[in-house]
């Protein structure tokens, strides 16, 4: 296969893993509508998923930007389906199929966050790494504030996965969530 072949096939398992997180995304908030008696909405769910749709979308966006950039090769590949892979678990553990062991969304997701904050923190730090990849490490830090920065937002997420507080998981969501909001706008 050539270049051009490969970028096209890679960009098609992107999309299609990033597709299916949409759709899986679309689906499980709609459920919130559809049966209003058994998925009561809550805030935290809203927000996680606004985040996840966000974040899915500005990545896919940066992507039409800086796939060209990138000597595709199979480990670039791999790390390629694992980044956006993550999106798609992340979805699945915020919006399960069911919560039927549960007494809510939020019960099940207090019960699940160490799933949801553990590859929370993958997926960030895979974040960080594509776009080490496709941007080159001087594009991508610009001091040593960008690193600490993103060590206290690893920090915020690992506290979300060790501590049982509401209002730890509603603040980290909000958070992550402006900082998505602020991404965009530069973008």
């Amino acid at each position: 296969m050539d270049g051009g072949e490969v970028q096209l096939y890679v960009r098609l398992i992107s999309g299609t893993l990033l597709g299916l997180t949409l759709g899986r995304l679309l689906n499980g908030v709609a459920k919130f509508v559809q049966q209003p008696k058994s998925h009561k909405i809550n805030i935290l769910h809203a927000l996680w998923a606004f985040f996840i749709f966000a974040s899915v979308t500005l990545f896919w966006w940066d992507e039409a930007h800086t796939f060209g950039k990138v000597q595709w090769t199979f480990s670039t590949y791999l790390f390629q389906i694992a980044y956006c892979g993550s999106f798609l678990f992340l979805t699945a553990v915020l919006l399960p199929d069911s919560v039927d062991d549960h007494a809510d969304h939020y019960s099940y997701f207090i019960t699940q966050r160490h799933w949801f904050y553990s590859v929370l923190i993958i997926s960030y730090v895979l974040g960080i790494a594509d776009t080490v990849i496709k941007e080159g490490w001087s594009e991508s830090f610009f001091g040593p504030e960008a690193i600490i920065f993103d060590l206290i937002m690893i920090a915020i997420l690992g506290a979300g996965m060790v501590i049982n507080s509401h209002r730890v998981h509603l603040a980290t969501a909000l958070v992550m969530v402006a900082l998505t909001i602020l991404s965009a706008l530069v973008v």
